[in-house]
């Protein structure tokens, strides 16, 4: 009975709502995990399809009632009966249902239409048997015990893991919230983040990468664009990536009413800067870009792999291919952004799981919305203009180190080991090692879970043990770990022989047991020819001692070298113990053999043995030896650095050095410790300098005018061997140089009198070294102290006469230090020149100026009043302008126009206190400002600002005003109309294999740059349409062809002179085209660009009639500014028609004429939002106005 109503259905080509639900019931069973629903025998399944939108009968949509998860079921026989399931994710809990949702049921629709004219009866045959199976498998009442009753209709491969389940744990959004800091409409209405930002965001999120980005982008978002016509009047929008971190652990798995501040912030910064990455073309009813590039963003601003690559279904000739790539992706852990491209937007998800039915998983971005299990074959039609990003990994990703690493359960010769185990680790390797070891040792390679037990260590002994999470997914680029030290219990049985056999075997030097140097260790002599060979390594000069204890019968010890050669040996007689003692040993490999005298053994009682190490003496203890005294002084030159050490409290090193002219010297010595002394002897040995303290372990001996001569240097101290000093003298100051001039002015007391408007040199000639000078006002007046010709970091400071600080400046550069008074009462000041840190330089002078003016200002009313847009001063470019802000309320406004498109530059300068400045376009749009802090001067630059009038605002931050001193303001431009917006846009395209991809609806700028200049584009189209291609704003005579996938011509359009170009191809068959854009008889033009714009719509749906409301279309619908109106063609093209706007009270609104052309655009802006009709010759079409 059942078998025969399944013939009749696929006969019928028709599915009932009964045994659809049926089939979504059946079907639901086999995937949900809850087993109270695996054993009912009905889920409560809502047939929800008419809610949706009454035109789908495509398919039906069912969701769970009460609960979670939905199932989509084909209403055509001849399509395979489940198009997309869930059994966790809800359907429409917001009020806009997601369009990407909307997207994928409309690929759907589009299916079952061209199903029931038998259009795909071909491309279906080859799939009947299965379909029919996969039918009768569901309809029928025997329960599926598994998956593998649906046959498989694409190999999984060997390779490949059957299932992945979701990669993405975040349930983002588009709106609210996540769109905090999305720019804002002029009438204040927020704009979605847009599919592929939030796509972007949630795969970076995935990866926790990167915490800066790279670079910075700024781009305008063009006056009209996309389908919504919304007038951004050129808003330019800007990210710097390098200079923002990305707070990962702030991020949740979704926002609510009830996250906090930094939580959104985090989220909102990443959705944006995604966003401006792709030049995101942003709006209040949808937002938009393109997907093309999403590969060029993710490496060069977010620094992930370099192996990123955009892929096209078109790319491949099969299904399972294309499955094979993405499932290959999600295999390796890699989420895949994944795009869908209809007449009406493109869409971007993220692919990240797959089922064993082959259905991805997707998660569309809509706060968890709709994410499910859908099919993509293109059997379904919805891999029409498909494309992916694969390769979407860090380019120096680390896996996360695993976290809460501890020890439990240490014996004296095991561990456990616990950490947290990380989602994104597919396994771990354990290592470990003795302290004091160079070598790892590796005790797992690949051990998957969160814990593990390390056995066979030696007692009482002190390890370190790493566990290192490896991230297959990125090929185990990883040396993320987490380290953790412990020590094992000492064996409390070795008085009972229990260590006799501990690490044996070692009878011999190859099997020595490595041990290490100050530790402790137990083993025993088990029988008469028993002996136990350790080995161990020294990594620097040191002193050893080796002891040998607790033993009953005669044992004794030998040490051997790398070579197996006897240093040392202890043989004392009886039980007596055993001690090696070896001073200042070399580096490198020993081996220990402990045996029994003659045969001696105990099998009861284990000896203790111990290496224990000391510093020793470093090897430059004994350079320039023999050098103590006078007449062993070992000649050292100038310039050059000596190492050695004081090797014992009776050492004293001397030096000599000589000078062949009059000198300044300074002697240094460096890394001391103990209380080192130093000094200075001319030739005849008298003392004649001292070192002094310089910094912590440093001294110098800063010696002016020395004569030519011969010269000593004693260094005495407590014995240190362990560290090296450093000696070095340096000269080439002449007792001439400006280093000492106005010395000794090392206080206030000393302070230099100066006078104002003059340079003085001098220089900070050692470490601790204090310059003060000090200089009068007679009035009151402006002050500027600047430090200049600085090669070192020095500071500034200003004082007053009562000496209190009442100015600095201090910068980690070497760059000029200034300090900005106004309105210094008159009287004495001071200033203080020091090095930063003991900096100083003794070859180099700095420049001090102390500049004064005046508090008086005579332009400080200069172009008043100027306080509002309205009564803006005109200003030319490229001229400086003088006035101030002269109250709290001040403000100053300036026009200035520029011609044609230009860089500019707005520079304030001169300010005495905190001003602030802004630019705006002509309709009083804030376009950019510069809000620095303090009098620093104010600076906007702004790249390719349209010709147009702008006006530039002075103003005080907080109220801030000087009625003393005046700004000064300059607008500079240089004209880029050389280089047009557009110029070089989407070049190299000048062939078909280097053809640009373009998207339906867009609009794309570019320029013909030379002569030779060729533009080739491609668009690919989905199955049956009816194609436009405009080419419009010539500069020239531009002409434009249409090819199809076989590069054969098939339409043209070669008007004359600068009309625009049109071809109106009808029912194109699915495929790629390509667009040619060339200069007629060579015509260019660099500075100006052309539009090009392609619209596809099914054929079917613009088929041509005589019924006028059949062929007219009306998008965007709902409407912003501007609506489109395709159709008015088949009235008298070129003529004038009436067209009527009507509320829905019938009432006339607007009335207006228009030229007939193949699209007209009708401007709606001035309507309110409401529901309209557009009446054209007597006809209404309903449209809704935003």
């Amino acid at each position: 009975m059942s078998v025969f109503f399944v013939s009749s259905v696929l006969q019928a080509q028709d599915i009932s709502e009964k045994t659809a639900q049926k089939v979504a019931n059946n079907f639901l069973k086999l995937k949900i995990k809850d087993p109270l629903k695996k054993l009912s025998k009905q889920l409560n399944l809502v047939n929800i399809t008419s809610t949706i939108d009454k035109k789908y009968n495509g398919f039906y949509v069912f969701t769970v009632e009460n609960g979670n998860g939905f199932c989509i079921v084909s209403s055509e026989s001849a399509n395979h009966p489940i198009l997309a399931y869930s059994t966790n994710s809800t359907l429409f809990n917001s009020k806009k249902k997601s369009p990407e949702f909307l997207n994928i049921l409309n690929n759907y629709q589009d299916v079952s239409q061209k199903l029931r004219k038998n259009v795909l009866k071909k491309t279906y045959s080859k799939d009947s048997e299965l379909i029919k199976k996969e039918w009768e498998t569901l309809i029928s009442d025997n329960e599926l015990y598994s998956s593998q009753n649906l046959t498989k209709r694409i190999s999984n491969g060997s390779s490949l893991p059957e299932s992945v389940a979701p990669l993405i744990k975040t349930e983002w959004d588009q709106s609210p919230l996540y769109n905090k800091y999305t720019p804002v409409t002029y009438e204040g209405e927020p704009t979605y983040t847009g599919s592929a930002a939030t796509a972007m965001a949630q795969i970076m999120k995935y990866w926790n990468y990167p915490t800066t980005g790279s670079d910075s982008v700024s781009y305008r978002i063009p006056q009209t664009y996309f389908y919504y016509y919304y007038n951004w009047r050129w808003k330019k929008l800007s990210a710097n990536f390098q200079k923002t971190t990305y707070h990962w652990n702030k991020m949740p798995i979704a926002l609510s009413n009830s996250s906090s501040e930094d939580q959104i912030d985090a989220v909102a910064t990443l959705m944006l800067h995604a966003g401006i990455s792709v030049n995101m073309m942003y709006g209040p009813i949808g937002s938009g870009a393109h997907s093309d590039n999403v590969p060029y963003a993710l490496k060069k601003y977010f620094k992930y792999s370099s192996d990123i690559k955009l892929k096209e279904r078109s790319d491949y000739n099969s299904d399972e291919e294309w499955l094979n790539v993405i499932k290959g992706q999600i295999s390796k852990g890699y989420p895949v952004y994944f795009s869908s491209i209809r007449s009406d937007a493109e869409h971007a998800y993220i692919a990240d799981g797959y089922d064993s039915n082959n259905y991805i998983h997707l998660n569309l971005g809509w706060a968890g919305e709709a994410n499910g299990y859908y099919y993509i074959n293109d059997l379904r039609g919805y891999s029409s203009s498909q494309l992916i990003v694969i390769n979407i990994y860090p380019s120096e990703y680390n896996c996360q180190p695993p976290t809460g690493l501890s020890t439990s359960d240490i014996t004296s010769n095991a561990v456990t080991f616990a950490w947290n185990n990380d989602i994104t680790s597919k396994n771990y390797k354990i290592q470990y090692k003795e302290n004091g070891d160079k070598d790892w040792t590796i005790a797992a390679e690949k051990t998957t879970g969160s814990s593990f037990i390390l056995s066979n260590l030696s007692a009482n002994t002190t390890y370190t043990a790493r566990v290192i999470a490896n991230c297959d997914t990125i090929d185990s680029k990883s040396n993320n770990f987490a380290e953790i030290s412990f020590q094992t219990k000492a064996d409390k049985t070795h008085t009972i022989g229990s260590c006799i056999n501990n690490f044996e075997p070692n009878n011999s030097f190859d099997d020595a047991h490595l041990i290490k140097t100050d530790s402790t260790y137990y083993a025993g002599i088990g029988s008469s020819n028993d002996v136990d060979y350790y080995k161990f390594v020294i990594t620097k000069n040191s002193n050893l001692i080796i002891t040998l204890n607790n033993f009953f019968k005669d044992y004794d010890i030998k040490l051997y070298n790398r070579y197996k050669e006897e240093i040392g040996q202890s043989i004392a007689g009886s039980n007596t113990r055993e001690k090696i003692k070896v001073e200042n040993i070399l580096p490198g490999t020993y081996y220990l053999k402990v045996y029994g005298y003659e045969g001696a053994f105990d099998e009861s009682q284990c000896y203790e043995l111990n290496i224990l190490t000391s510093p020793t003496t470093p090897l430059c203890s004994n350079n320039y030896e023999p050098n103590d005294s006078f007449e062993e002084a070992y000649p050292i030159d100038i310039f050059t650095t000596y190492y050695a050490s004081i090797g014992s409290s009776r050492d004293k090193d001397y030096y000599k050095f000589s000078l062949d002219t009059d000198s300044d010297v300074n002697i240094i010595l460096q890394n001391i410790y103990y209380g080192y002394d130093f000094n200075l002897y001319d030739s005849s040995k008298n003392l004649i300098g001292k070192g002094l303290s310089d910094q912590h372990n440093n001294k110098i001996i800063h010696a002016k005018n020395l004569s030519s001569g011969t010269y000593y240097v004693e260094i005495t101290g407590r014995f240190y061997p362990f560290e090296c000093y450093n000696l070095s003298v340096d000269t080439n100051v002449s007792s001439n140089s400006c280093i000492n001039n106005y010395e000794p002015n090392e206080s206030f007391n000393n302070a230099i009198e100066i006078k104002t408007n003059n340079v003085y040199s001098a220089g900070i000639k050692v470490p601790n070294d204090l310059d003060y000078y000090k200089f009068t006002l007679d009035n009151k007046s402006n002050v500027t102290v600047t430090l200049q010709n600085i090669t070192d970091k020095y500071e500034l400071k200003l004082f007053n006469s009562s000496q209190t600080e009442i100015g600095s400046s201090y910068n980690e550069d070497k760059s000029d230090k200034i300090i900005n008074i106004n309105d210094l009462e008159p009287g004495t000041y001071y200033i203080l020149v020091q090095g930063i840190e003991g900096a100083y330089n003794i070859t180099q002078c700095y420049g001090l100026l102390v500049e004064t003016n005046s508090s008086f200002s005579p332009c400080n009313n200069n172009y008043e009043s100027n306080d509002s847009i309205q009564d803006a001063t005109p200003i030319d470019i490229n001229t400086k302008y003088e006035a101030g802000i002269g109250s709290s309320t001040d403000k100053d406004y300036y026009m200035f126009t520029i011609n044609e498109t230009s860089d500019i530059t707005i520079l304030l300068q001169n300010l005495p206190k905190n001003y602030d400045l802004k630019l705006y376009d002509d309709s009083g749009y804030e376009i950019e400002n510069s809000t620095n802090k303090g009098n620093t001067s104010e600076k906007i630059e702004e790249k390719d600002l349209p010709a147009g009038k702008y006006y530039v605002y002075v103003y005080g931050y907080e109220g801030a005003f000087d009625t003393n001193q005046c700004y000064n303001l300059e607008v500079r431009a240089t004209s880029t109309i050389s280089k047009s917006l557009c110029s070089n846009n989407y070049e190299p395209n000048d062939s078909f294999d280097s053809a640009y991809a373009i998207r339906n609806i867009l609009t794309y700028s570019s320029d013909i740059s030379s002569p030779t200049d060729q533009d080739y584009y491609k668009i690919y189209i989905g199955g049956n349409s009816d194609l436009l291609v405009i080419l419009e704003n010539l500069p020239h005579d531009y002409d434009l062809k249409l090819y199809d996938s076989f590069k054969r011509e098939i339409g043209s359009s070669a008007n004359n002179g600068t009309t625009k170009e049109v071809i109106n191809a009808k029912n194109l068959t699915g495929g790629i085209y390509y667009v040619y854009v060339y200069g007629k008889n060579g015509a260019y033009d660099p500075n100006k660009c052309y539009n090009l714009s392609v619209n596809f719509v099914p054929a079917e749906k613009s088929t041509e009639s005589s019924n006028i409301k059949n062929s007219i279309i009306l998008y965007p619908n709902p409407v912003h500014d501007v609506i489109n109106i395709k159709g008015l063609n088949i009235l008298e093209k070129e003529g004038l028609t009436t067209l009527t706007i009507l509320d829905r009270n019938a009432r006339v609104v607007k009335t207006l004429q228009t030229k007939v052309e193949d699209n007209t655009l009708i401007n709606v802006s001035d309507l309110p939002p409401n529901h309209y009709f557009l009446q054209i010759q007597g006809k209404n079409y309903r449209f809704i106005k935003k």
